[in-house]
């Protein structure tokens, strides 16, 4: 199984993207991201660079669960897909959601459902996968 998370937009405060999962050729599973916005790769600011990432389960320590973490990033370590609405609640890592809304009216778009898509991607990928973000 691969993942790819194609980025869509970057408005210098957030970045907006749909990951999608394939199983060969089919497609399997698809849902919203939000990211911090590219600002050169710096840590805890910016999303991370275009590329291919190994991806595992593991436990994360901030957060208490496993968590899907994106390996080899240049520079940088510890960047998760996990549950998050608002790209304020960010670090680099990578929210996922079932659709895009303004839920605390502040002009940009969060992710909604954000707890459920967490638990249905680590159900549906392998403990260990390839994500290619572009």
């Amino acid at each position: 199984m691969t993942a790819h998370l194609l980025r869509l937009s970057d408005d210098g405060t957030e970045a907006l993207g749909r990951l999608y999962v394939f199983e060969g050729l089919n497609k399997i599973f698809e849902c919203c991201t939000l990211e911090l916005p590219w600002l050169n790769n710096l840590q805890n600011h910016s999303c991370i660079p275009p590329g291919k990432y190994d991806c595992r389960l593991s436990m994360s320590a901030k957060f208490g669960r496993e968590t899907f973490e994106i390996l080899n990033v240049p520079k940088r370590a510890g960047i998760r897909i996990h549950k998050a609405n608002y790209f304020d609640q960010l670090s680099g890592c990578i929210a996922i959601g079932s659709d895009f809304k303004d839920l605390n009216n502040d002009g940009f778009l969060d992710v909604v459902e954000s707890r459920i898509t967490e638990e249905k991607l680590i159900s549906i990928l392998p403990t260990q996968f390839k994500i290619i973000i572009a």
